[in-house]
């Protein structure tokens, strides 16, 4: 396939400002380029080389490799493996597959681990998640990236 990539301009660069607090980014060193996958979804990677997060309908969310990078400002879902099945397929979480969580709202974005604690997903967060995950119903995050997803794999075919 072909990716459109550019360099971002510093005005660019400034909304991801605080989500690149969390990286090796320094901006007097490197450089970050973005690769526009489709017209709704971009990922964007330090040096051309190292994919940190992913554009996604105009959310922006950490890469599901670079989400441990994250993860002081991410609301945190740990669950079980029948939810693991389906997130990684690509459905939303529901609150009765979450086994243990930690609340962050610092942003409205999650991350989703397996009972092996590995980083399966990123969203974010439903409106209502605090009272959803109180009654064990219902949507808490929206996937919007998840492993082994196109964006996954097209980020590792460009990246190597």
């Amino acid at each position: 396939m072909n990716y459109l990539l550019h360099q971002l301009s510093k005005r660019d660069v400034e909304r991801l400002v605080p989500l690149l607090s969390t990286t090796s980014y320094d901006r007097h060193k490197n450089t970050i380029w973005a690769f526009r996958l489709d017209r709704h979804t971009s990922a964007f990677l330090i040096d051309k080389k190292t994919p940190f997060l992913v554009e996604v309908h105009g959310d922006v969310v950490p890469f599901i490799n670079s989400a441990p990078h994250f993860e002081a400002m991410l609301s945190k879902f740990f669950v079980d493996q029948g939810a693991a099945d389906r997130v990684i397929e690509g459905a939303d979480l529901m609150s009765p597959g979450v086994t243990r969580y930690e609340l962050n709202f610092k942003t409205k974005l999650g991350v989703v681990y397996s009972p092996v604690k590995d980083a399966i997903a990123v969203g974010k967060l439903d409106a209502d998640v605090d009272s959803k995950l109180q009654q064990r119903h219902g949507k808490v995050l929206f996937n919007l990236h998840h492993r082994g997803d196109w964006i996954h794999r097209a980020v590792a075919e460009v990246t190597g």
